[in-house]
């Protein structure tokens, strides 16, 4: 299982599951007392989960099945618990099959165990490189849970599997929308947005990803290709000063990308703005600098002069 994968697996596990409160040997007294209540047999097989003993999680699974074959509960977790065991056959066969259990219910439109059902059903359709079933699913479970970043990134992901590349963009957006440090998908958009050659914001996006997750190395490397922020604003300087305003927007930009509150990049933009007649831009580029420099007397300078006019 990779890295993201297994990361959004425990995530989303620990919220579908019941918390423990007891131990492994206090459940397994509870089953002694109730043997016929299934639900106690799921807490059990979550506890087994936590402990890495994915045996004894399904055992105790197929014994709450036994039960009530129609408990969605014990088919989610038995979907998590095959997962793990990289089966993944029978994860699918068993997060369909709370799907289908669920999806007539009353409360279809709210229900949770639904959304989780739908969730991993497409994860397991993504990884079967299988991404038109996988999108199909993704969208039945964020029409549930509208807000759910990591649903709209993996919406994003087998967009950009098929190439799709525009509607990965906007899915990936509106998943960091929802949680900016989702560091995979601002790295994917950077990759996306230098696939089509806006540097600008693939540096941007690749800086996100880099402070989300500061250890990795490839957000680092990523940026590393693109220069630094000081080499682009020397270039927009230059650039500047030679009347090149078009092409000193685009470096000024580049060393915003690496660090927003670079204060003499905000004002050597709002001066490129400024010389090509782009009076809003040039005053909220002036504005942007006086936020992090307030005492910056050439940005308040030019401030009035354009607010004069």
């Amino acid at each position: 299982m990779t890295f993201a994968v297994y990361y959004v697996v425990q995530l989303r596990r620990d919220q579908a599951a019941t918390p423990a409160s007891q131990v492994i040997q206090g459940l397994q007294k509870a089953i002694k007392d109730n043997p016929r209540n299934a639900a106690l047999r799921v807490r059990l097989a979550e506890a087994y989960m936590e402990q890495d003993n994915t045996n004894g999680a399904i055992e105790a699974l197929n014994s709450a099945l036994e039960i009530d074959r129609k408990y969605a509960p014990a088919y989610l977790v038995l979907g998590f618990a095959h997962m793990t065991d990289e089966n993944l056959e029978g994860a699918l066969g068993a997060f369909l099959k709370t799907v289908e259990l669920r999806e007539n219910g009353e409360y279809a439109a709210s229900d949770s165990l639904l959304e989780q059902g739908h969730f991993y059903s497409g994860v397991v359709y993504y990884r079967q490189k299988n991404y038109d079933e996988a999108i199909v699913h993704f969208k039945s479970a964020v029409r549930i849970k509208k807000a759910s970043s990591d649903t709209h990134m993996y919406i994003a992901k087998s967009y950009a599997a098929k190439q799709w590349y525009g509607k990965a963009i906007q899915e990936y957006t509106i998943a960091v929308t929802f949680d900016p440090r989702l560091a995979e998908a601002q790295f994917e958009l950077g990759r996306l947005y230098e696939r089509q050659k806006d540097y600008a914001r693939a540096v941007e996006h690749y800086r996100l990803a880099n402070e989300a997750m500061p250890g990795r190395k490839e957000p680092k490397e990523a940026m590393a290709r693109f220069g630094s922020q000081d080499s682009h604003y020397a270039d927009g300087q230059s650039l500047l000063q030679k009347k090149k305003y078009a092409e000193a927007v685009k470096e000024f930009q580049m060393a915003l990308a690496f660090n927003p509150k670079f204060v003499n990049a905000c004002y050597g933009l709002g001066q490129a703005y400024e010389a090509t007649g782009q009076k809003k831009k040039a005053i909220d580029q002036y504005k942007a600098a006086l936020k992090y420099d307030p005492d910056l007397k050439d940005a308040k300078t030019a401030l009035k002069r354009l607010k004069a006019r």
